[in-house]
């Protein structure tokens, strides 16, 4: 499984990490301050806007403003603790709080305060008690947008999603995608005649207090179904924006002071060195050009770009973000870059390199075929499943886009019938619920995409819950399934799959 990346400037920060650098770096250390202490240092940085390194500092203030709502009586660092406390005194301290990041509402102090009193929401934390006004104290951070809907719901995920709603429904709601990727682990925002409504999920936690909660899964077409979400909401009236959710824009952020690369040969020159940095500038370069880029440079990139991916396989990267090298690979349209799509992005990035190779169509074929092999003893896990399924996906795109020539079509028949039988366990092991329900779904819709008589006798099979129990070993949603049988033979696409042409835009005349 991949190594997720982290920046450049952590290995930097953990450098200036010694007792002594903390020492100074670090407020009230080796004690557990007074309120006054901690408001007052708040207020001496909120001024301060998000920096784009850690402030240590102002976390660790934000750390002791957390402790002091909780009343912290525990063994930890601090021999002097805060104790407990009238209900009456965390209320005025939490009201200082409050006034100085609806005051402050864009600053870094805020982002503080509003992290502080989501978490001392928690329930069922050692030596503390979670702060009961913490919900009430953010709602009104929220209502001056001092606070973001992640930390409402962090709070109370029913009253946070509700008190949002009430905004979004108002047309105030200041990042109402930002609302959505929240609450998904929830539910979803439905827009109906009458309104809008927020469809809980059946297995929603939404119990008071975040606390290591997981939720259900979510699949990787998430983004594009709140791509969806954002465009109905603008339909009806409820944002300004008319694509307010787009994903995967076609656009590199370079970081202050840096440049793209002026001209071919530089960008040449920076793909075949080491330094990172001058990697993104060569990036914003290509991506700027797009399909237009030379042959020996869209050859470069790849070479660059398979070392960078490869790279993330066994050690931290400079990259805390992959998305400059995957749109670059899209936007050239260069069937040399299948392999590398398919290979180290293919699942992990919703809907948008599905399409992206569907729109290679028959050229695709050979890499996603050999992927998905029910004879593949690669080791599965979480993002091998999210590949495999995406895989799937990607070949019933292409297969309604156009046949599959004769010679490929077996493999495909293949690959779906082998996830919708009962089949030895050494053909594919899925051992976790949404595998199993991933893989089914996907290998359903590919199945009625190519339009065998087998296949398709096998997904009407599967509209009976018995015959679905049987295929999934009793470990997945039979109804989610079920219901995704019948409606995919009448039809209807499932939620989420959206075929989008040049997902990113800028293609060759007749792509």
């Amino acid at each position: 499984m991949m190594v997720r990346s982290i920046g450049a400037t952590t290995v930097a920060v953990v450098n200036m990490l010694t007792p002594a650098a903390l020492a100074a770096q670090l407020p009230f250390e080796g004690t557990s301050a007074s309120a006054d202490e901690i408001v007052a240092y708040l207020e001496s940085r909120a001024d301060t806007l998000p920096p784009d390194r850690p402030d240590f500092a102002l976390e660790r203030t934000g750390w002791h403003a957390f402790r002091f709502l909780t009343q912290f009586t525990g063994p930890q660092e601090n021999p002097d603790h805060f104790g407990p406390r009238s209900l009456a005194e965390l209320d005025a301290f939490a009201d200082r709080l409050v006034a100085i990041a609806v005051a402050h509402p864009k600053s870094r102090a805020a982002l503080a305060i509003g992290n502080a009193l989501s978490e001392a929401a928690r329930e069922g934390q050692p030596d503390q008690t979670a702060y009961v006004g913490a919900f009430d104290a953010l709602e009104r951070m929220f209502r001056a947008d001092a606070a973001g809907t992640h930390h409402l719901i962090a709070a109370d995920p029913r009253r946070g999603i509700a008190v949002a709603m009430d905004r979004l429904e108002a047309g105030t709601l200041p990042y109402p995608c930002s609302f959505l990727n929240s609450a998904a682990w929830y539910g979803e925002v439905m827009v109906s005649d009458g309104g809008l409504v927020f469809a809980f999920h059946d297995n929603a936690d939404l119990s008071d207090g975040f606390l290591d909660r997981s939720g259900p899964f979510i699949p990787p077409d998430h983004a594009w179904r709140m791509e969806a979400t954002g465009r109905q909401l603008h339909q009806a009236g409820y944002v300004e924006a008319p694509d307010p959710c787009r994903i995967g824009g076609a656009k590199i952020e370079l970081a202050p002071g840096q440049r793209p690369a002026a001209s071919e040969a530089e960008a040449l020159a920076a793909l075949r060195g080491a330094d990172p940095d001058a990697h993104l500038g060569a990036l914003a370069f290509m991506n700027d050009i797009g399909w237009r880029a030379s042959d020996e440079l869209k050859a470069v990139f790849f070479d660059a770009a398979w070392r960078h991916m490869r790279q993330l396989d066994v050690e931290p990267s400079h990259y805390s973000d992959e998305w400059p090298y995957i749109t670059v690979a899209i936007r050239t349209h260069d069937p040399a870059g299948i392999p590398f799509l398919v290979e180290h992005v293919l699942g992990v990035t919703g809907e948008v390199v599905t399409n992206a190779l569907a729109d290679f169509g028959v050229a695709a074929l050979p890499a996603l075929l050999d992927y998905v092999r029910a004879d593949d003893m690669r080791p599965s896990g979480e993002a091998r499943a999210l590949r495999v399924g995406s895989a799937l996906r990607t070949l019933a795109l292409i297969a309604e886009d156009g046949s599959i020539p004769p010679d490929m079509r077996p493999s495909a028949i293949e690959a779906a019938r082998s996830r919708l039988t009962v089949a030895p366990q050494e053909s594919f092991v899925a051992t976790t619920a949404w595998e199993v329900q991933w893989h089914a779904s996907r290998a359903m819709e590919l199945a009625v995409a190519l339009g065998d008589p087998d296949l398709r006798a096998l997904v009407e099979h599967l509209t009976d819950l018995r015959s679905v129990q049987d295929l999934t070993g009793g470990v997945s949603s039979h109804e989610y399934l079920h219901t995704l049988a019948s409606d995919l033979l009448a039809g209807t696409a499932p939620p989420g799959k959206l075929r989008k042409r040049c997902p990113l835009g800028d293609c060759p005349a007749g792509w």
